[in-house]
């Protein structure tokens, strides 16, 4: 084991030699208290590894070895093989991760095996399907419910014995999976379900077979008993729906006949109606399996575009307006994510496409603290390396960090203290060469460089331990292996070599609430992809840091969250441990909990444009006449001129005295301009399976059949 010097980043040996002073000062820091611990490493080996997840507040782990699943009891470092589940793959129930995992039978596709107790003991459940079908192609997913155990929902695809028909169908449980009852008894549609709000369920029905696919959108309040078509989508094809937090949303195709026209987006907040949002640009390439609500409830829409986000649509606090986020937008790809524990913080990535002298795809990296507002750059504050930079730091309008990595990293519990892979650039000079770790220890406001390698990392005690291993080996100018780890958030780093070389696959807490100090190293041997591969684990454990000690209140700092700023009309704050005390917080299985204090006053930050106003390039709510056609309060009278205030305060809003907006007098029918719009029925005496248009300036040819 060897200390590293005291500067921000870990140097390589080569770059040591060039710090004595940092050499003398890691040497004293071995001698009072470095060399007394160092973390407990168990090797752990075994062929094909992967799948590696941990049941909440426990030791207990489960990973698949190549056709079987292994559980471990400690942490990683003992595993046995669960010989009566026959399967290979098991997950954790996310909504009951304390004692609940599924595995799908590798022999029978219609079997699933399950455990309440943490894996010590095993049952099964069967979907039973009619004597002519079978569970065909892939095994049947469980879908748990989110309050009630015994609610499930197995999706499988099911055939005819001759497999000239198949049909992805859903079956539902009101007693853990001791009887299913089929949503479609026929087989005859696509049935996807999905658990809502409360008891009630909804399905989505599909039946194929035409050119023109016919849908029902249902619901059930009786757990399958019965069923409801939604009215809402009388003559629609709705063509996906997802549920979120606080609203279900829904496509529906402008032309049943061409999957590939434009969509219109429908939004529902208790689960029996649905309202059509207003969006600001056709929805031809929307994908609902990108949406997510924030913490506040907006809904944000990635628009995709050659399977990455080119756009990023968000609604107003009501969920019925939609606007793109006001960004510079500088590629052909956008991915987005809310950080779950800052409120209000949202980070996005831009990609342009990889460029033959490059090495790492090109991007830019934006941050928001105020749930989409404003974004700013990531700022690099690094004096003791700004001249190191091929860019002046200082300048973060041109000079910013860029992140490269994968957004689950974001949705860490520790109290401001994050890290990304990334690069420093002005966008002229970017190689993967100039790939390194950078670490905020205040939420994203500020950035700095942490170890000179890209690496797999994990957190733990809340972010009061952190630890690394280079993604190559070499990368850090040491052939050997090995993992590099910070008790002071990233200030040092200290080496640990390991007994065998790796290729890192993945670094793991063992603990998801991120109270723990137990971690699993997954990998590869160096080669190993040429013949079978050699997975080795390797079991950490830093419980015995600090000989123990546990952080007393003189340990301990406040973290405000956004620098203190109201979000939504509150403050939140964070208790963390002190960079450079000598102690852990050692609350294992405790959630990582914010303290809020609400706003006595609202800002204009509190407010949105109402549903009739848009906002202007200075930031202004100004009567929009396309909302104002499709407005509920020009409906509802026959007046021409009313009074509407601009501004709304948003929902869920927790500010206390609310501003004094003034109404400004609208007109709710304009003049229309240009000829009116004639609309002329043509009626067939046979059904239509299909059409085809040809829309160009000299052929408006309509082919029916």
């Amino acid at each position: 084991m060897k200390k590293s010097s005291t500067h921000s980043t870990f140097k390589p040996p080569k770059q040591r030699a060039m710090h004595l002073i940092g050499v003398v000062c890691a040497l004293f820091a071995v001698v009072c208290y470095g060399e007394q611990f160092q973390p407990k490493v168990t090797k752990v080996t075994g062929d094909g590894s992967y799948n590696l997840q941990a049941f909440d507040d426990s030791t207990t782990l489960l990973r698949s070895v190549n056709d079987e699943i292994s559980i471990s009891s400690d942490n990683g470092v003992t595993w046995k093989t669960l010989k009566d589940v026959k399967s290979h793959l098991a997950h954790i129930d996310p909504f009951h991760s304390h004692t609940r995992a599924f595995a799908p039978s590798s022999e029978d596709l219609g079997t699933i095996y399950y455990t309440d107790d943490m894996g010590n003991s095993w049952d099964e459940m069967t979907i039973e399907v009619p004597p002519d079908m079978v569970v065909e192609t892939f095994p049947c997913e469980i879908l748990t419910h989110p309050k009630e155990k015994d609610y499930l929902i197995a999706k499988c695809w099911v055939c005819n014995k001759e497999f000239t028909h198949c049909a992805r169908t859903s079956y539902i449980s009101t007693d853990c999976g001791k009887e299913f009852r089929s949503v479609d008894e026929e087989f005859t549609a696509d049935v996807d379900c999905k658990f809502a709000f409360d008891k009630s369920v909804i399905c989505l029905q599909t039946q194929a077979g035409t050119s023109a696919v016919q849908s029902k959108l249902l619901y059930t309040e009786d757990l399958g008993v019965s069923f409801s078509e939604y009215k809402d989508f009388k003559g629609s094809m709705v063509s996906s729906f997802e549920v979120l937090d606080s609203w279900i949303v829904a496509f529906t195709l402008a032309d049943k006949f061409n999957r590939d026209s434009n969509k219109n987006l429908w939004v529902s907040y208790d689960g029996k109606s649905f309202k059509k949002a207003y969006m600001p640009t056709q929805l031809r390439n929307a994908d609902l399996s990108n949406v997510f609500e924030d913490s506040f409830g907006k809904i944000f829409l990635p628009i995709i575009n050659s399977g990455m986000a080119s756009e990023v649509l968000v609604s107003d606090s009501k969920g019925l307006k939609f606007s793109p986020l006001t960004w510079r937008n500088i590629g052909e790809g956008t991915r987005i994510a809310q950080l779950k524990y800052l409120k209000g913080t949202l980070l996005a990535e831009f990609y342009e496409l990889m460029h033959k002298q490059m090495k790492v795809i090109p991007s830019e990296t934006k941050i928001s603290f105020d749930g989409g507002y404003s974004w700013q750059n990531l700022k690099v504050v690094d004096p003791d390396n700004k001249d190191k930079y091929s860019c002046d730091i200082e300048d973060v309008e041109n000079c910013s960090l860029h992140t490269v990595t994968e957004f689950h990293e974001s949705n860490v519990p520790t109290p401001g203290i994050m890290m990304k892979k990334g690069y420093v650039s002005d966008d002229s000079n970017r190689n993967f060469d100039d790939m390194a770790m950078f670490i905020t220890t205040d939420g994203g406001h500020s950035w700095r460089k942490t170890l000179d390698f890209p690496a797999v990392f994990a957190y733990g005690d809340f972010g009061n331990v952190l630890v690394a291993c280079p993604i190559n080996p070499d990368s850090d100018g040491d052939p050997q292996s090995e993992i590099y780890y910070s008790l002071d958030q990233g200030n040092t780093w200290t080496e640990y070599h390991l007994k065998s070389p790796l290729v890192p696959d993945e670094l793991f807490s063992t603990t998801p609430d991120g109270s723990g100090v137990n971690f699993v190293l997954r990998g590869e041997q160096p080669g190993s992809w040429s013949k079978k591969a050699k997975s080795i684990l390797y079991a950490i454990d830093f419980n015995e840091v600090f000989d123990g000690a546990k952080c007393k209140d003189d340990d301990l700092e406040d973290f405000l969250v956004a620098k203190g700023e109201c979000i939504n009309g509150a403050k939140y704050k964070f208790s963390r441990r002190r960079a450079d005390a000598e102690c852990l917080i050692r609350q294992p299985f405790v959630d990582l909990e914010s303290k809020e204090e609400i706003c006595p006053q609202c800002t204009e930050k509190d407010y949105e444009c109402a549903f009739e106003f848009s906002r202007t390039s200075d930031n202004k709510c100004e009567p929009d006449y396309m909302l104002l056609a499709l407005s509920e309060k020009c409906k509802e009278t026959s007046q021409k001129n009313l009074e509407m205030e601009p501004m709304q305060v948003t929902k869920n809003n927790k500010c206390l005295r609310k501003l004094d907006i003034l109404p400004v007098k609208v007109n709710c029918k304009p003049q229309s301009e240009g000829a009116d719009i004639t609309v002329k029925e043509n009626q067939f005496d046979s059904n239509i399976i299909f059409y085809q248009y040809f829309e160009t300036m000299a052929d408006e040819t309509v082919i029916i059949g």
